[in-house]
Formats: structure tokens, C-alpha cells, sequence
């Protein structure tokens, strides 16, 4: 025997302890292990002692070939496909030592095992394998002529075939116990899919089992059918996986948390879900342990006690109230802990793993890079990622323990862990991850790795595990089906859930009875002991959490370019005219951390032409997700799910250029400079789950409040005020508000849309308490620094304290209020997370008599913590509204002082012709006017401008260069010109004030109208305006001879109307003075009988047909002048009322808007107040009691210039063109 090593590393020592398998090894050469072969080969020897010597050789070649490596292998897998990439074998020989590794060391109690017979016939095949093995790894020494001879004459092949498609998207249409009946979504072409036994690469030779999907599918479901192959005869699909709704991704995380000692179940999930966000010192370590990591990557040298100062001060709040660290041996402990983590991930990644990985190079290391797999449905955050060429190796950081191993047991090492289930759940899924999603060969995929930073021989290759996988697959399905069954149908499965119910593995011991077990019944035992009202409520607002998790995944059907499935689902053309996406991006410079220019911390891009951030969605502070992408003729368009993205803040934006600050630094600019040349990079906006967590377990804590809060949120009691509190002095709208707040008791919240005056309220109050103001933004309290936006928070109250009594402002609650709960796919703290944490206490800290009052303001109630919300802090909200007419009337008149305007300019139509509009907006208009004006060397703004400024705000910007046919030209005119002659000869239509064919937005043409702010409708105002809806189709049937999709929106919104009329407001004769309305929106049954249903269909349809029967009527009427306008119109492209009026003559109505004008300018302006307030006083209808008004949503190819109509003892609030 030698003891030269044949390996490509030299190694100082000829033998060498091998840790991972625990005695000498003494390396034989090549020559050896020939020799030992050729004996396999004797005639006298049998099948037994043959294949002895084919495993000793085939280990031990093995064994030497890994001497010299620092990773702790598990499983003889882990390390042949380590020797395979390590040696560049080619991938012909690497299959047939794979193979070969099988038959020698089959499984465990498998059905791998082979039969004497079979292990004869299969002799030949094993023993090239183990020879071709040998010479590879030992120094490719000619392998003798003598076992040449013995090698098959073919190599036998064992493979599934190439496939035929990567990925294909179906709808289910029906199943069986075998099959799957879908429609191709592309071609619409009707396939047949097998999920059964008969699909042996899906099943893995029956081994893996599908059948659960039978009972997860629905008609409609959306299937992922990744790496198709025909069956013999092309007709049936063999797909590899099937994945449910893939579009709902799901967190690798939440997957892998689901693999529970005592559970692999969905219903883990939910329990996790509703559990309260732990702080605990082996999460503080963890986190810890991360830091370590990026110093180490980053090559900074820095001491162990400067990093626990670093560590502190950004989580001091969490830390001094972890219950963990409260003693101080605790302490002691917990720094010797930190102190080992330190050392071995100094050694591990630092040493160990440069020796292990040729051409290993720290600056080709990206931390925290995250992914979204639309193929697979998954998405999540890597700790590790070095990738050079096509070589990748992926490293998963794991503080605490590996899986139990009895101190009896032949492979226990108490310096090497074994990897737990879910540890390992996680490392196979990054693995289908490179394989499925990004096309990664296994030769290109170098290693996955677990880091168990506990053990000093903690780096541990993670071994292929295909049934394992399954399981994994298996469990997203599920959790995509249970979170979409949640979303439709609540959560009352939480009322039966017991621990018992959980337990599906039957475990029993001491974990389970006197941890894991109380552990789930004090978690569940509140939802059973609840009333049956509070049980109620914490399963709705649970329900409407899940609803909004689908709509900010999946997206809403009615609303375009929502959801983040839009990331992947939308054309690039499409998220341009959304605003979603920045492309064809040059990195222009970088943000260094150092002096020396190492780790880059930030990035600035430079735009490919100039960008206007009035056609964009991105803002400074959004959350974004930067990617690269190679623009060629191949591929042109950014994708975000082809690779691996870095999540990074917009911190500046000008037109030529955007700076990002990242998420996590890396260390050298290489991860972003190692591109080919014709790399381009592309910006969209991220997803984050960081709400979802807080609020479930928010919710959760609802139930173990006091009875007393309880009983205020759910209005079983007053909150309480002192209504002898007067205001002081005059507010005009806001009188009743200020009375409001300085009688309330409680701590109260304002809401309101943005610009409707909730600063100048909250200031108001504090003029008339006379007392010390303090104010303040939520942003204010929010810094990348943990710990401080918490002090900042302290000392507010404590200068609030020494100054009381006194009046805390809070503007802008959101910023800081919904930041509760830590995201699983991003690493470390949230700083939003402990400032509300510590507001929290701080308010709970003030009783009645503290002399402290605290207001808040926000646009965005609904997203707030429920924590916030809750008796004892905000319990008190005051709704501010958008103003009316006359107050618009005024706002205008403010905010045109300083703009000089010529006499065209008339008020009254402005604040007509701004519905729905807050002090802001209309400030806003005011701007754009004077710009528009200015852009055309005006000296004063005129009428024009101040149009075509709430056109551009309402519409958005014209797109003259959009291209159409004389014939569509054609057509949109004439629509146009149906709905302003029908318009014109009704009494109650709203009036007219301009018509259009100029494409805006994503319109078409446009019908532009004053509409009338009525506080109640008559049936036959809405008639009129249902037959006015009409006329666009109405006069593309007479006067083309067809009808277009142009009129989508006229019919959805006429057929909503209708239905309102019938149903809702009694307007029906056959149906007179009844209201169907069904306030609960969770009630999916309807208050009527299935023959009033169709009697509620016949009434409708007969509307709708009379009226458009009437509008065909008075087209007939006035044919001629409805062609002559709209010859104008295709002409000119912009007719006015005025054009109009020349044509029909002058409308014979006055509108109820003019009448309510010419009123009010006959008052004086202090009678009218006075009346204002005396009358809602005497109606006992104060502010806070008032709902805000609603925009309405509308459809892309055409919008309304009304809300509906069944609200229509609500002011209109929005005004829009009616557009084709």
C-alpha cells in the first residue's frame, strides 16, 4: 500500500483522522484497488464475496476521495455526487456509478434490494462502475486490460426520457381516482393527466402518493404540470409534479415549519399562525449568529465584544425584555454561546470551506438573495449563495441543534449534527428550486448545505432525498388549497382544533405531555371558552385577514395589474402602463460601507431615457426587488422569477436615474459587475409578508383581553365621554369634531382621506385645550437602526409626562402602526415591530386622570394593528369627509390667491366638475394648471388649463401616438356621440361638458359630464341615466349595422343598476316596496326564493330592454344632428357643451347643481354655516358617525362618471369620463 494521496488538493499528512466516519484511513492507491477488483473477478468466488469486494473498494475509494474535505457528508449519496463534481466525471460515467451505488448499498427494508439472480446478472455493470469510480479519484492511473474484459459489453440505461415541455399551466374541468381532466390555458387545448400508479415518474415507482389530490381539486383550479412526457401512445400526460394554484406562493419556511415531531399537517400552520410572536434567547442567538456570518463573508475584522455592542444597541428593546436574559447567569450562558457560534463560523465558512470548494472566492458570495418560483409556487430568502459560471453552492444557517441521536448509537458525534426533517425539507426544496425553476443540471449544483453553527464540524451537505421532496411538494399543495378554502369559507375549524387533533403521528413521552401538549391547549383553550359574539368576531376579522393574504397573492379579477402574481402574469407592456416596472437599467455607481470600496451597501441605476414620476407607482421609501436580465435577441423581457433577486429601499428618484439602498450588503461589487456584457437590470415592487404574522397573533390576543376592553370593541358598552366639554372658538366644518374630541375620555383615532384637514383638526383641538401640542410624523419614529425609533417613543412620553396635561399628535399612524410581526423571509428584527411594541405600553400606561390626550391621524385605518384599535388606546375614531360643492367652491378660492387667472375661469364649474376630490387634490389641479399654462408661455391660467389639468389627474395623460383605423376611428366617435345626444334630450342625465375619441389612460374615447350631486334619486332620474348609458351601444347598432366590446362597462354598470332598482329600492311593478338587501357580507345565501330570483331577472332584463329601445328611439329622432356631431367630432377629435348646444340648440333643464349655486350666492356665507351645523346637530348626525365616501373602481376599457346609484343618498364622490 501507498500513502500518496491521489486527490487534486495536496494533504501534509498521510493518513489523516476522517471525523465523519470516526478512525484512521490509510490510502491505498489505484493499482491497489485494481488488484482487489481483478480477485472480484476469480470463477471460484461467489455473488456474495464478489460484491464484499466491490462494496469495500467502491467505499473506501469513496472515503479516500473525501479525506481531505472539511464537509460533513451525509449519506454515501452526498458523497459520490460530491466526487462526481469535485472530479469533473463526465455525466455518462457519473450515471453509471450512480447506479452502481444503488445495487451495492440499496436502502434499508426498501424494494431496492435485488435477488441473487439479478445481483449476478448486474455483476459486470458494477464493477466498471467501481473501477471507473476508482480511476477517476485516484489519479486516473489505465485501468488493466484484465478488468476490461470483465466490463458488459453495453452499459444498461435507467431513465425517464427527455421531457417534453418545462412547464404548463391547466385548468381542472374534472378528475378521477387516476386521471386529471384539464384545459390547456395557452392553446385551450383539452389534455389528460395522470396522477396515479400508472404515472411512475410522478409517483417515483409507486412510492409516492398523489391521491390526495383528489380531494383538494375544484372545478376551475389552476395546475402547474412541470416536465411533461407522453405516454406511449401521445395521449395521456406523465407529468414529474403537479402544483396546486401556483400563482399562491408559499414561504419555503411556512413549508418546512409544517414538518412537526408531532404533525406533518396544514393544520401546524395555522396554530403557528395565531401563536404570539416569541422573543426568546435561542432567536436572539440566531439572529446573532446571521451577524457573524455577514462579518465573516465581509472579511471584517472585528472582535467579539464589538459585535455583541453592534448586536445590542440595534435590539436593545428586545433584548432587555427577553425573558431569557433576565438573570445574570443567563447572560453569562448566553455570551458563551454566542462566543462558540462566533468560532465555528469563523472556521466553517472562513477555512473549512475554501479548502473544500476549489476556486472558492468570498467575493463571489451573495447574502440573503431572495426568489419567487412561479413554476413551483414557492418563494423565499437563501442565507448563502455563491455561484461562479455555472457552479452554485447554497448554504442554510441553522443556531441551534441538530436532530436527537442516542449517545449509543454508532454515528453519534457530538461535533457533527444530524439534520432535522425540516432543515432538510428546506435545503430539497432550494434543490428543486435551481432544478425546476431555474433549469440547473445536478453537475452545475456543487452542494446545498446546512451551516449548524453550534458544532465546530457543523457544515453539512445535505443528501437527495426524492420521496422526501414529495412530502414537501405535497404539503404546499395543501397549504395552497387550506389558505384559499380559509379565505372562502372562515376558520371555523379553530373552534374543533384540539391538541389531540394535531397529534397525527400518535406521539407520547415527556416532550409531548409536558411541553409540545399545554403548549396547544393554552394557544387553543381561549376560542373555546369564548362568547359566542366574541368568537364571532375574532373568526370574521380572521377570515377577512385571510381574503386580503389572497388578493395581495393572487390579485383581484376585477382590478388589472394587481396582486403580485401581475409580477409574472403581466406583459411587459402591461406593467409599463401600470407603472410596475423600471427596465433597461445601468448601474451608474455604488454606495461603499468602507473606505477601501468592499461591501456595497447601496446602488444607483441610471435610466435608458428620462422618466416621469407621473406615470409610475414607485416612490422613495417603496420596498423593491432588483434583478439583472441579458437583453438579446432572445430574451428581451425582465423576468423577476428567472433568477435569484436583491430586495433593496428607494432612498432617491430623479428623472434620470434611482438609488437603492439594499436589504442586506454584499461584499464586493463583483455580484453585481459578474454579468455577461449585455446585461441590463429591471426594478419591481416587492412582497412582503411582515403584517401577516402580527395580525393573527393580534387578533389571538383579542381573546385574552379583559372583559371590559372586550366588551368596548364589540360596542357591548360606550366608550366614555364628559359631554359638558364646549369648544372655545369657531372651526366652521370642524366644530362638531373639535366638540368631539375634547369630550372624549378615551383615546381616539381621525381618519379620513388624504387632504380632507385631519392635521389641521387635531391642531384646532389642541388651540382650544390651551395646552402643550406635540407633533409628530409615524415615519418620524421609523430608522434603519433598531432600538431607535422605540427610545424615540419613550422620550415623547416622557416630555409628554413632565408637560401634561397636554396633547400628543401622532400624523401618519400607518407608518409605524401596521409594522407588527416578523417576516419569515427576511432575517433579523423589525424595527417598526418594537416601535409599536413600546407605543403600546406606553399607552397602556395613561388612565383618564393622566392629563395626557393622544390623537392620531391616518389614511389607512384598515391596515392598523388591531392592537391600536383595542379599549384603552384608540378606541375612538373620527371620520373627517371629503368636502361637498360649497366647500369645494371655497377650497378653490384658497388656493387660487396666489395664481393669476384670466376671466375665462369660473369656480362654480371647477368645484362642479371635482366630485370625490379632497382640499389636496384640488390644491393638486391648481399646480398642474399653472404648469400646463406655463408650458404653453401663458401669462395667466385660463379654463383650458384648469380642464385639461383634471383631465390628466382624473384620465391620465393622452396618447396621441396611439394608432387606430379609420373604421374604429369611426365607430368610437359614433359611441361617443350616442351618449351625449341621448344625454343632451334627457331631463335628468347629468349635463355634458365635453366628448373625446383622444386615447387617455387606457381609454379609448371619452364622454366627459358634471355629474349632479343628489342627496336622494328619483326612478326616473335613474331611468334617464340608464338610457343615456345606452345610447353608445344604441347608436353603434343603427348606425354601423354591429356592435363592439367598447360598451363593457355601460352594460355592467346599467345591469348593477338595475338590479339595485329592482331588488334593493322597490322600483319594480311586479315587485313593488321590497328590499332584498343582505348586509352580511359573509352571508353567501340569498333573502329571496329561486322564483323571485327569476322573477328578479325578468323585471331586469325588461328594464334595461326599454330603455335601450327608448334610447334607439331618440337616436332615430334626432339622427340627423347625432351624425353631424359626430362628423365633428372624428375631425376635430374635442367637441365642448357648446359645440353641442350650436348643433341640438340650447338644453331646455337647468341641472340641480346650477340651482343649488344660485341658492347658495343669495345666503350669506356665516347664515349658511350656521344653518350647516345647526341642521346636523338637530339630525344627531355628528361627523365621527358619518362613513367617508368610497372611490369606485373602474374598468380599463371604460369608466363611469357616477358611483351606483343604490348609494345614492351618498354625494357622488367621484367624477370620471365615461370612455369606450
Amino acid at each position: 500500500m501507498q500513502t500518496k494521496p491521489y486527490t487534486k488538493r495536496k494533504i501534509d499528512n498521510s493518513e489523516r483522522v476522517n471525523a465523519s466516519i470516526g478512525k484512521s484511513i490509510v490510502v491505498d492507491s489505484a493499482s491497489s484497488l485494481y488488484m482487489q477488483l481483478k480477485e472480484s473477478c476469480a470463477a471460484d468466488m461467489t455473488e456474495e464475496e464478489r460484491y464484499a469486494i466491490l462494496k469495500q473498494v467502491f467505499r473506501r475509494a469513496v472515503d479516500q476521495a473525501v479525506l481531505d474535505c472539511q464537509i460533513a457528508f451525509v449519506g454515501l449519496f452526498a458523497k459520490v455526487d460530491y466526487c462526481i463534481k469535485e472530479y469533473d466525471i463526465p455525466s455518462n460515467i457519473a450515471n453509471l456509478i450512480q447506479l452502481g451505488r444503488k445495487d451495492l448499498f440499496p436502502r434499508p427494508n426498501s424494494d431496492q434490494e435485488l435477488s441473487a439472480e439479478e445481483l449476478s446478472k448486474l455483476f459486470p455493470h458494477n464493477l466498471k462502475a467501481t473501477t471507473l469510480l476508482v480511476y477517476h479519484v485516484c489519479g486516473k492511473e489505465e485501468i488493466p486490460e484484465q478488468l476490461k474484459a470483465c466490463f458488459p459489453r453495453a452499459d444498461r440505461k435507467k431513465t425517464w426520457g427527455r421531457y417534453s415541455e418545462k412547464v404548463l399551466r391547466v385548468v381542472v374541468e374534472r378528475w378521477d381516482d387516476e386521471y386529471i381532466w384539464a384545459t390547456e390555458e395557452e392553446n385551450n387545448n383539452t389534455m389528460q393527466i395522470s396522477y396515479g400508479n400508472h404515472n411512475h415518474i410522478l409517483t417515483l415507482e409507486r412510492k409516492s402518493e398523489w391521491a390526495y389530490l383528489k380531494t383538494t381539486l375544484w372545478e376551475g383550479a389552476r395546475l402547474n404540470l412541470v416536465r411533461i412526457r407522453m405516454d406511449e401512445r401521445g395521449e395521456i400526460c406523465l407529468p414529474e409534479l403537479i402544483i396546486l394554484e401556483p400563482d399562491y406562493l408559499i414561504n419555503i419556511t411556512t413549508i418546512s415549519s409544517c414538518f412537526e415531531s408531532y404533525a406533518e399537517s396544514p393544520f401546524v400552520n395555522l396554530v403557528n399562525k395565531i401563536k404570539p410572536n416569541p422573543n426568546t434567547l435561542p432567536i436572539h442567538l440566531g439572529n446573532l449568529s446571521g451577524q457573524f456570518l455577514d462579518d465573516v463573508v465581509h472579511d471584517r475584522n472585528i472582535t467579539f465584544s464589538d459585535s455583541i455592542k453592534e448586536f445590542v444597541s440595534r435590539n436593545i428593546m428586545s433584548i432587555i425584555s427577553c425573558p431569557g436574559l433576565e438573570l445574570p447567569k443567563d447572560r453569562i450562558r448566553f455570551t458563551q454561546d454566542a462566543q462558540i457560534q462566533k468560532r465555528n463560523i469563523s472556521h466553517l465558512i472562513g477555512a473549512s470551506l475554501p479548502q473544500s470548494i476549489k476556486d472558492y472566492n468570498r467575493k463571489g458570495v451573495v447574502l440573503e438573495p431572495s426568489f419567487f418560483s412561479e413554476v413551483l409556487g414557492i418563494q423565499g430568502r437563501l442565507d448563502f449563495l455563491w455561484q461562479k459560471d455555472k457552479d452554485i453552492i447554497i448554504i442554510e444557517q441553522k443556531s441551534g441543534k441538530g436532530d436527537f441521536v442516542p449517545y449509543t448509537s454508532p454515528s453519534y458525534n457530538p461535533n457533527i449534527p444530524k439534520v432535522r426533517e425540516p432543515h432538510w425539507v428546506q435545503a430539497l426544496l432550494y434543490g428543486a428550486l435551481l432544478t425546476y425553476g431555474y433549469d440547473k443540471y445536478p453537475s452545475e449544483i456543487r452542494g446545498i448545505m446546512l451551516l449548524y453553527s453550534k458544532y465546530s464540524e457543523g457544515l453539512v451537505s445535505s443528501p437527495n432525498a426524492p420521496q422526501l421532496l414529495h412530502r414537501a411538494i405535497r404539503m404546499r399543495n395543501l397549504l395552497a388549497w387550506s389558505e384559499i378554502l380559509y379565505a372562502k369559507e372562515g376558520l371555523d375549524i379553530l373552534t374543533s382544533l384540539t391538541p389531540d387533533m394535531l397529534n397525527k403521528k400518535k406521539v407520547t413521552g415527556r416532550l409531548w405531555e409536558d411541553y409540545i401538549r399545554p403548549q396547544l391547549s393554552e394557544l387553543l383553550s381561549p376560542i373555546a371558552s369564548a362568547s359566542k359574539l366574541e368568537r364571532l368576531y375574532y373568526l370574521r376579522f380572521l377570515r377577512f385577514l385571510e381574503n386580503e393574504q389572497l388578493l395581495a397573492k393572487v390579485g383581484n379579477k376585477t382590478k388589472e395589474d394587481s396582486g403580485f402574481a401581475s409580477t409574472w402574469n403581466d406583459t411587459l407592456e402591461d406593467k409599463k402602463a401600470a407603472g410596475n416596472i423600471y427596465d433597461k437599467l445601468h448601474i451608474a455607481g455604488y454606495d461603499f460601507e468602507d473606505k477601501q470600496e468592499t461591501s456595497v451597501r447601496g446602488i444607483k441605476l441610471q435610466f435608458d431615457e428620462p422618466q416621469s414620476a407621473d406615470t409610475t407607482n414607485f416612490r422613495i421609501g417603496d420596498i423593491v426587488m432588483l434583478y439583472p436580465y441579458n437583453y438579446n435577441k432572445d430574451t428581451k423581457v425582465p423576468d423577476a422569477c428567472a433568477q435569484m433577486v436583491h430586495r433593496a429601499t428607494i432612498i432617491d428618484m430623479r428623472n434620470d436615474s434611482i438609488e437603492l439602498r439594499l436589504r442586506c450588503s454584499q461584499t464586493d461589487k463583483t455580484a453585481f459587475e459578474n454579468k455577461p456584457g449585455d446585461t441590463l437590470w429591471a426594478i419591481e415592487h416587492d412582497m412582503l409578508e411582515s403584517m401577516t404574522g402580527s395580525l393573527y397573533s393580534a387578533m389571538h390576543s383579542f381573546l385574552s383581553a379583559p372583559k371590559e376592553r372586550r366588551d368596548l370593541i364589540l360596542l357591548q358598552r360606550q366608550p366614555e365621554t364628559d359631554p359638558t366639554i364646549r369648544r372655545k372658538g369657531e372651526y366652521g366644518n370642524f366644530n362638531t369634531l373639535v366638540d368631539r374630541a375634547k369630550q372624549a375620555r378615551d383615546l381616539f383615532l381621525i381618519i379620513g382621506p388624504p387632504g380632507t384637514g385631519k392635521t389641521l383638526l387635531a391642531k384646532a383641538v389642541a388651540g382650544e385645550a390651551n395646552v402643550p401640542f406635540f407633533s409628530l410624523s409615524g415615519s418620524d419614529f421609523v430608522e434603519m437602526f433598531v432600538g431607535v425609533g422605540a427610545s424615540r417613543v419613550r422620550d415623547l412620553f416622557r416630555q409628554a409626562k413632565e408637560k401634561a396635561p397636554c396633547i400628543i399628535f401622532i400624523d401618519e399612524i400607518d407608518a409605524v402602526g401596521r409594522a407588527r410581526g416578523k417576516n419569515p423571509a427576511m432575517g433579523g428584527n423589525d424595527e417598526r415591530e418594537n416601535t409599536l411594541n413600546q407605543l403600546l405600553t406606553e399607552m397602556d400606561g395613561f388612565g383618564t386622570n393622566s392629563g395626557v390626550i393622544i390623537l392620531a391621524a391616518t389614511n389607512r385605518v384598515d391596515i392598523l394593528d388591531k392592537a391600536l384599535l383595542r379599549a384603552g388606546r384608540f378606541d375612538r375614531q373620527i371620520h373627517v369627509d371629503l368636502p361637498d360643492l360649497n366647500e369645494r367652491k371655497a377650497v378653490f378660492k384658497v388656493h387660487l390667491r396666489p395664481v393669476k387667472t384670466d376671466s375665462t375661469v369660473d369656480i362654480d364649474l371647477l368645484a362642479r366638475q371635482t366630485p370625490g376630490f379632497s382640499g389636496a387634490d384640488i390644491a393638486n389641479v391648481c399646480n398642474e394648471a399653472a404648469l400646463i399654462a406655463a408650458r404653453h408661455g401663458k401669462k395667466a391660467v385660463g379654463k383650458e388649463d384648469f380642464l385639461s389639468a383634471v383631465d390628466r389627474i382624473i384620465g391620465g395623460l393622452e396618447k396621441q401616438t396611439k394608432v387606430m383605423t379609420v373604421e374604429e376611428k369611426q365607430t368610437i366617435a359614433l359611441h361617443e356621440a350616442g351618449h351625449a345626444t341621448i344625454s343632451w334630450f334627457l331631463q335628468y342625465a347629468n349635463p355634458l361638458i365635453k366628448v373625446t375619441i383622444v386615447p387617455r389612460g387606457r381609454a379609448l374615447g371619452a364622454a366627459w359630464y358634471l355629474p349632479e350631486e343628489r342627496q336622494i334619486t328619483t326612478k326616473e332620474q335613474m331611468l334617464d341615466e340608464m338610457c343615456a348609458t345606452l345610447g353608445g351601444r344604441a347608436a353603434e347598432e343603427l348606425f354601423t349595422g354591429h356592435i363592439s366590446s367598447g360598451a363593457l362597462n355601460d352594460l355592467e354598470r346599467v345591469t348593477k343598476q338595475a338590479y339595485s332598482m329592482i331588488a334593493y329600492l322597490g322600483m319594480s311593478e311586479r315587485l313593488p316596496n321590497l328590499c332584498y338587501y343582505n348586509n352580511d357580507e359573509y352571508n353567501f345565501t340569498k333573502p329571496y326564493s329561486d322564483q323571485t330570483a327569476q322573477l328578479i331577472d325578468e323585471e331586469v332584463k325588461h328594464m334595461i330592454a326599454e330603455q335601450y329601445e327608448r334610447a334607439k328611439s331618440l337616436l332615430r329622432e334626432h339622427q340627423d344632428g347625432h351624425a353631424e356631431l359626430a362628423k365633428v367630432l372624428v375631425e376635430r377629435e374635442v367637441i365642448f357643451a357648446e359645440d353641442v348646444e350650436k348643433i341640438f340648440g340650447k338644453r331646455p333643464w337647468t341641472s340641480r347643481t346650477e340651482e343649488l349655486l344660485s341658492m347658495n350666492e343669495e345666503l350669506p356665507g356665516d347664515e349658511m354655516t350656521q344653518e350647516s351645523d345647526e341642521q346636523k346637530e338637530e339630525q344627531g348626525a355628528p361627523a365621527s358617525d358619518e362613513q367617508p365616501t368610497e372611490i369606485s373602481s373602474e374598468h380599463p376599457t371604460e369608466t363611469t362618471a357616477q358611483a351606483s346609484d343604490h348609494e345614492a343618498e351618498k354625494p357622488q364622490d367621484t367624477q370620471a369620463p365615461k370612455e369606450k
